[in-house]
């Protein structure tokens, strides 16, 4: 719900949502984008400081995403790419998630998409 929230423009009441998460993956995830959204970026920068500290040996996909929401295009790019050489599955969905039209109309992506390897119909975008 916390995401749903982000992505209509309700950051406030993701941060509401994101209290009931107690999962520590999840609840510094969703809301290092949502206090970004905020205009809370000092805060938003820390935790994601952390968030990657913890967790960037395993959620490079994640921690894209947070990027690409951010329009912090080289970052995200890095992380994708590190998904990718680290075949993390969990990167097709995070491809499908709009906040990765943040990336589109940059060469890199039609690039990463092409490294995927997948057949011609495979229904990502491409610039």
């Amino acid at each position: 719900m916390a995401h749903i929230q982000i992505n209509l423009g309700n950051p406030e009441k993701a941060l509401l949502y994101n209290e009931k998460e107690t999962d520590p993956f999840w609840n510094p995830y969703r809301k290092c984008m949502a206090l970004y959204a905020l205009g809370k970026t000092k805060e938003a920068n820390e935790l994601l400081t952390q968030f990657v500290a913890e967790y960037g040996e395993i959620a490079w996909p994640n921690i894209a995403h947070v990027y690409a929401f951010r329009g912090e295009k080289d970052e995200a790019f890095k992380w994708l790419d590190l998904a990718l050489e680290n075949k993390d599955s969990s990167l097709l969905d995070i491809l499908n998630f709009p906040e990765m039209k943040n990336l589109w109309g940059d060469p890199r992506w039609n690039k990463l998409i092409d490294k995927l390897g997948l057949p011609e119909d495979h229904g990502f975008h491409r610039d």
